[in-house]
């Protein structure tokens, strides 16, 4: 069995991510496990990567952490949008049911997370994944890993947009 472990180091809970050999041990010489430099370094030089100073990654991992914080406290504070802060990674997947039913101002209804997104997009130009895509409907995914600013705006549009549903 390959299993990817590419955020393995973007964890904001205590002690390491659990991989597939260590929840269930009798699987560890049948485990191949990847990894790779992209995400937890923020680019494709490896040599660099693996033989620099390490407190970047630290670094990044707070950086992460903040910006998911204010992700998710403005998702929460969006009436018909919930989010559960991830414990790794830099995505959030956000809870969109409160908005199902509900209509554009143009009169159309939003019928899942896919019309959603689509309701972002057009009308706030906020790209999001619909959960859908993932095996979640229901939700949508949101990346933090852009700037502040990027992701006040984003935000905000969110909002903007649950408000002009009715």
């Amino acid at each position: 069995m390959l299993t990817d472990e590419i955020y393995d180091e973007i964890w904001y809970r205590p002690g390491h991510v659990p991989s597939m050999a260590g929840v269930e041990p009798r699987l560890t010489d049948r485990v191949f496990l990847t990894n790779g430099v992209s995400k937890t370094y923020v680019m494709t030089a490896a040599t660099a990567a693996l033989t620099g100073d390490q407190s970047f990654v630290r670094d990044c991992v707070s950086v992460y952490r903040g910006r998911r914080d204010e992700v998710v406290k403005r998702i929460n504070d969006t009436p018909g949008l919930s989010c559960t802060p991830p414990s790794g990674g830099f995505y959030a997947f956000v809870n969109c049911a409160g908005v199902i039913g509900r209509r554009t101002p143009s009169g159309d209804e939003i019928r899942d997370d896919e019309d959603f997104a689509a309701h972002l997009l057009e009308s706030r130009r906020v790209a999001v994944i619909h959960g859908a895509a993932y095996g979640a409907p229901g939700y949508f995914r949101i990346s933090f890993a852009t700037s502040h600013d990027i992701l006040t705006a984003a935000c905000e549009g969110i909002a903007r947009a649950c408000a002009d549903l009715s």
